[in-house]
């Protein structure tokens, strides 16, 4: 239970085009998040009512089709872990991601349960 309460994570931005997505992912909460937890991760990205599960494959291999992978951005400790304060970046690619101007689902969901899911519009 203190390990949910004292984990959070808030989308800071996004991006979309073609088949490619970029997630920006802050951890604003006190404690610092596992390489193991980010692993089970599930992220699921497509059109709002179409969208699929991707799988992880582990940096720093490009994603594929439905995959996805990560880098933490100022890695402030050197540990590899996800630190308050810092920022995890997704890159995703998937067949699902609509076309220029249409609204795009994107959810994040640690096996801890914590969960964050927004819409955005897909860009050029």
């Amino acid at each position: 239970v203190d390990e949910r309460l004292s984990n959070d994570v808030k989308i800071v931005t996004t991006y979309a085009s073609g088949y490619e997505a970029k997630i920006w992912l802050k951890n604003v909460g006190t404690a610092r998040i596992s390489p193991s937890d980010i692993g089970k991760a599930d992220v699921f990205l497509g059109a709002p009512g179409d969208f699929t599960r991707l799988g992880l494959v582990v940096p720093p291999s490009e994603p594929g089709t439905n995959q996805w992978t990560y880098e933490i951005l100022e890695d402030t400790q050197k540990n590899n872990y996800w630190d308050p304060g810092e920022t995890l970046y997704i890159r995703a690619h998937s067949d699902r991601i609509p076309g220029t101007g249409e609204v795009v689902y994107v959810q994040f969901v640690l096996s801890t349960g914590l969960s964050r899911s927004t819409t955005f519009t897909a860009g050029t």
